[in-house]
This record gives C-alpha cells, sequence and structure tokens, in this order.
C-alpha cells in the first residue's frame, strides 16, 4: 500500500492547503490554459512543490505523456528526445508535460538548450521545474545563465513557514488522521507536530501513520 502521504495528496488545485496566493494564481491562469507555458516552483520540501507540479501536469497531459525527472538523471540529450515527442498532441488529445525536480542542480549546458525549447513551446506541452528555497539562492549564486531561464518562466514561490501554514496543514493532517483513524490528540498537538516537523507535510503524514496521534 502506498504512503499515507501519497494515498492522501491534492489531485486538484481546491485540495491544495496552506498555499492560497498560488492556488489563486492557478486558478486565474488555468482559465486562459496552462499549457504553453514553463513554471518554476521554489519552496521547503512538504509545502506541496510536487503536489502543485502533478496538479499541472495532469490537467495537461495524461500519465503516460508525462515525464518526471530529478537533474541528476536529466542530460541535454534526454531533454532533445522530449522535445521531440512534441510533434503532435497524443492520441488522447492531451498534450506532453515535463517535471524536472531539484531544478537547482541544471548545468550550463542543459539550461542553454531549455532556452531554445521554451522558446518554441507548443500551447499542449507545459515545463515544470521544482527547487527548493536553498537550491535556487545558490542557482542564483552559481549560475550566470538563471535570469534569461527564470525570465521564460513563471514563478511561484511558496509559503515555508508562518501561523496561517501551520494552521492550515494542522487542519488537513487532524482531517486525514481522523479519515484513517489515525486520530486522538486535541488541534494543538497536531500544529506541534507541523512545527517539529518544520512545515513539511510529508514528514508529518509520515508521523501520523506511524499512529504518533492515535490513543
Amino acid at each position: 500500500m502506498p504512503a499515507l502521504f501519497e494515498r492522501e495528496r491534492p489531485t486538484t488545485l481546491d485540495g491544495v492547503v496552506g498555499q492560497p496566493l498560488t492556488v489563486k494564481r492557478l486558478t486565474a491562469l488555468k482559465e486562459r490554459g496552462w499549457g504553453g507555458r514553463a513554471y518554476w516552483i521554489s519552496g521547503l520540501s512538504g509545502t506541496g512543490k510536487t503536489t502543485i507540479a502533478k496538479i499541472i501536469a495532469s490537467d495537461v497531459a495524461s500519465e503516460f505523456a508525462t515525464t518526471e525527472t530529478s537533474v541528476s538523471r536529466f542530460t541535454p540529450k534526454a531533454l532533445k528526445d522530449w522535445e521531440d515527442s512534441l510533434c503532435c498532441r497524443c492520441i488522447d488529445g492531451k498534450g506532453h508535460a515535463l517535471i524536472v525536480n531539484e531544478a537547482h542542480g541544471l548545468r550550463n549546458a542543459t539550461i542553454t538548450d531549455f532556452l531554445d525549447v521554451l522558446e518554441r513551446l507548443p500551447e499542449y506541452a507545459v515545463v515544470i521545474f521544482t527547487t527548493t528555497n536553498e537550491g535556487q539562492e545558490a542557482l542564483f549564486e552559481d549560475c550566470m545563465d538563471t535570469a534569461p531561464l527564470l525570465s521564460r518562466c513563471i514563478r511561484l514561490e511558496l509559503l515555508s513557514n508562518g501561523k496561517e501554514l501551520e494552521l492550515a496543514f494542522a487542519l488537513e493532517a487532524r482531517r486525514i488522521a481522523q479519515k484513517h483513524g489515525l486520530d486522538g490528540k486535541p488541534i494543538g498537538a497536531y500544529v506541534e507536530l507541523v512545527r517539529q516537523c518544520k512545515h513539511n507535510m510529508r514528514a508529518v503524514l509520515q508521523a501520523i501513520d506511524s499512529g504518533c496521534m492515535a490513543d
């Protein structure tokens, strides 16, 4: 059985908690169509980067036409192969999606290739980069080609702390715990768990899955 955080991963923007500004922006963008764009999503681990990336990708492309990879496994040849697949829509009428995690590790050569790909991105394709806050800062510091790449992306910076995020995560964690019969603590205990997990919702749900909030 998949881990609790995977089973409870939101599949629509309505299910995303703790990121109201990002959800508002993406909801407005969706009305015009998410395809034909690149997105740069930054935030601490467990705050919703992968979830939001998957939601965007699933709206544009089917599962078999969605490629998710990390920078450590992504090469210029892989990018060329993906671009070659964009000659037309898929047989189901949907498009193509590429999710690149740990994008702060992109090399100069791959970034240069991405600049061309993003200029030619068809309306039925989407590229989504995800990175941690720390990773984004490192990218700015170490790579001279950062500005041209980011200027081609819609940048979404997720909330990583604060009372609003803590409460939203705590309420959602309690709802999930109750749903699975793993609840026995007051809301304050969930707020404290969120803090202990440094606002990483994945870590929170792993802790709940272990039974830490049961009677």
